[in-house]
């Protein structure tokens, strides 16, 4: 996975992105656990499923983590997307980005978005159901 455009969606410059990976990496084990739990609790429809993946994050090396975070807010693809030549199927949760996202996906040449009503970020979490169909039907269309 990789964010289209980090900074343009999320209005964040570098200097708050460095900001940002040095508070983490440099947080309480107790700290990066509540706040792994207060962002990734927002992410899903039901909390119960959030569990399991909120109980990896926490274990994760937070340096690491941190790193991974500051590259999703500063590295951006967008001058790349155009030179995409596989079919490409994207799961766009339903809400406030959904949008700009699918604007933002617009130069792939072959690409196909889904958008999957009532679901937030781990759309694979809030429906399964929805999430393997709309793969299923991408797969059998694009075969090769």
């Amino acid at each position: 996975m990789a964010r289209i455009g980090g900074a343009a969606i999320t209005g964040t410059d570098e200097a708050s992105a460095k900001n940002v990976r040095d508070q983490i990496a440099r947080s309480s084990d107790a700290d990066f656990a509540a706040n792994a739990r207060a962002m990734f609790g927002t992410m899903f429809g039901d909390p119960k499923r959030a569990e399991p993946v909120i109980a990896q994050v926490i274990k994760s090396d937070k340096k690491a983590y941190a790193t991974a975070i500051y590259e999703l807010f500063t590295i951006d693809i967008r001058a790349h997307l155009p030179k995409i030549t596989t079919p490409v199927l994207v799961l766009v949760a339903d809400g406030p980005f959904a949008d700009d996202l699918q604007k933002q996906l617009v130069p792939i040449p072959h690409h196909e978005n889904k958008l999957l009503p009532r679901t937030r970020h781990f759309v694979m979490y809030d429906d399964p159901k929805a999430t393997f169909a709309a793969i299923d039907a991408f797969l059998a269309a694009h075969p090769k």
